[in-house]
């Protein structure tokens, strides 16, 4: 499926949890209402879609459970990995693998991932950034700020160099 909104409607970054990621069936009990939810989810484009979601569940269910909010967290690390050019992320634990979309690295993208990161990133050899020592929640900050570094620079990242 590919994303709207996206420079040349770029395909949507892939998530992996090893986290708890969900609605649990005692927060909504109607199967028909977490699926619904869940669609929304995975169709929002944008960050505000989102939080506008969340705000939904929250006015109608009451405060997010742990579970509820990796999920939540999970579809913001979708949206902003995709607008900064990542194919794909892996949470596990307390890191985070992200690969880049063009198997490389620019030196500007470099630089602003190192202003961002500082000493918890590391990168490989096949496009891979690895982020040591955070959590779901304080990766969206980061990739939020790193958003605004790429943006700020001109470097928009589309689908192709």
């Amino acid at each position: 499926e590919v994303l709207p909104g996206y420079a040349h409607d770029v395909e949507p970054a892939r998530v992996e949890f090893s986290l708890d990621a969900r609605i649990p069936e005692d927060y909504i009990d109607h199967p028909s209402e977490r699926i619904d939810f869940y669609r929304r989810l995975a169709h929002a484009e944008d960050l505000e879609k989102i939080e506008l979601i969340e705000e939904e569940v929250v006015d109608r269910f009451g405060p997010l459970p742990k579970s509820a909010r990796n999920l939540f967290a999970g579809a913001r690390i979708r949206v902003l990995a995709t607008r900064t050019g990542f194919s794909e992320v892996s949470v596990r634990d307390r890191d985070v693998l992200l690969k880049e979309r063009t198997g490389f690295f620019s030196q500007e993208r470099l630089s602003k991932s190192l202003d961002v990161f500082g000493d918890r990133i590391g990168f490989q050899a096949d496009g891979t950034w690895k982020v040591v020592r955070t959590t779901p929640a304080l990766l969206v900050e980061d990739m939020k700020k790193f958003k605004d570094l790429i943006d700020m620079a001109g470097q928009i990242v589309s689908g192709s160099r």
